[in-house]
């Protein structure tokens, strides 16, 4: 649209025409727009939000509607970008003034990444003073006792769930009812089966595997001069995290070329525990000699991997994954020392997904709109930020002072992290 005349007249024809059609002025280029300081999730279009953005208008012919464009993509992809100690929202904004109880369930909570990641939704929690009561339940990898929980605090008058969903879609009828009985269902980390958004659960935020999976493999085909023979090994059978993780890589491998090859079709089960991680690497060397790439989907567990390949009288593999602790950091450390050509990456602030669904939640049972937390009819998609990536010297201290168990990367302090993780 040309309009003729001045540009403060151009202006205030501009915003009464975006009045007088019901969009908002940033839409129409009228407004500059925040962005944060790392890149978006995925940096997906306005129109998967469930917002159609038109072309922005501009006050001159040297802006260009592109500009426009990722400014305002931008500005609504924010949440989608965890940050590293620290949440990338304020609790506040959402606390109402309705008397709250909340409900943290695990699928399996057995390590220490989770142990801190139920204490970052109980510390989110208790910044609402309306929250009455915070429950947990680590049903063990008993689907059974996940289901009847779920269930057992919907009659009890629990109002908002946070849980990650290790059994996907056997999950999602005990969510649905649960919600039907008026409580706020939210999954985090892992995708809830076919579950749909608002009915099954109320919200799902989940990893954006396609951007992650790229960036591994980028990691991946550098580490190992395009040459790289990988497995993922990762937790229990049928999580919901490890697929399409691998899923997600495959299509990277494919539509960039790598030289890199998965030796496994299908992800290895290890249970995300040491002694299972180290047992199914030295299974796999056994079966593929050449194997010089591991992918762990609980980067926590590379000390077990490592130790197979020593073991075996192998160099050490590159490995990429997430969830990184101080024991990874120390030791790849350590490690360099003697193999300067071991290298290892990780995409951390994985906890702050539930604390983020948690937001989600509660906005939801307070009657809060909150766009900034991301959409209400479909996935949030949360962007891992790269927090070791030694083939470019990013590596973060070694805190002898901390557990090795220690996430160091959660919204926790360092003192928060030494009374939770004994």
């Amino acid at each position: 649209m040309n309009i003729p005349g001045s540009s403060a007249l151009r202006r205030i024809l501009i915003l009464c025409l975006c009045l007088a059609l019901g969009v908002g002025i940033a839409a129409c280029g009228g407004g500059s727009s925040s962005t944060s300081g790392g890149s978006t999730a995925s940096e997906e279009p306005a129109e998967e939000t469930g917002t159609e953005t038109p072309p922005a208008e501009t006050e001159s012919e040297g802006e260009s509607e592109s500009e426009g464009e990722t400014e305002t993509a931008s500005a609504e992809g924010e949440y989608g970008q965890l940050e590293i100690g620290e949440l990338n929202f304020d609790m506040s904004k959402y606390c109402g003034e309705k008397p709250t109880v909340v409900g943290a369930i695990d699928g399996f909570g057995g390590n220490t990444w989770r142990v801190e990641t139920r204490a970052l939704v109980e510390k989110t929690a208790k910044e609402c003073p309306n929250v009455t009561e915070v429950k947990y339940f680590d049903a063990n990898l008993d689907p059974e006792k996940f289901n009847s929980t779920i269930s057992a605090w919907a009659a009890q008058g629990v109002n908002i769930i946070v849980a990650f969903d290790d059994f996907g879609q056997s999950a999602v009828p005990a969510f649905k009812a649960a919600q039907l009985a008026g409580v706020k269902v939210v999954t985090d980390n892992a995708i809830p089966g076919n579950a749909q958004i608002p009915g099954d659960v109320t919200a799902a935020v989940i990893p954006d595997f396609e951007k992650g999976g790229k960036e591994w493999v980028e990691f991946l085909n550098e580490a190992t001069k395009e040459k790289g023979q990988i497995a993922l090994i990762g937790g229990p059978a049928g999580n919901q995290f490890d697929t399409p993780s691998q899923e997600a890589m495959e299509k990277a491998i494919e539509e960039t070329g790598a030289g890199v090859e998965f030796v496994e079709s299908e992800p290895v089960v290890a249970n995300w525990e040491l002694a299972k991680t180290q047992q199914a690497t030295a299974a796999l060397l056994n079966k593929y000699p050449d194997l010089n790439g591991v992918v762990l989907t609980a980067m926590f567990a590379a000390p077990a991997v490592n130790r197979a390949f020593e073991a075996a009288g192998k160099p050490l593999p590159a490995i990429a994954g997430q969830s990184s602790s101080n024991e990874v950091i120390c030791e790849i450390h350590e490690k360099q020392q003697k193999e300067p050509n071991y290298n290892v990456f990780s995409l951390d602030g994985s906890a702050q997904q539930a604390a983020l669904a948690l937001a989600k939640g509660m906005a939801a049972y307070q009657e809060i709109e909150a766009p900034e937390l991301g959409p209400t009819d479909e996935p949030t998609k949360a962007n891992y930020k790269v927090y070791i990536d030694t083939l470019k010297d990013m590596l973060p201290p070694c805190e002898k002072s901390l557990p090795g168990g220690a996430d160091l990367s959660t919204a926790l302090t360092k003192s928060e992290i030494e009374e939770v993780v004994k």
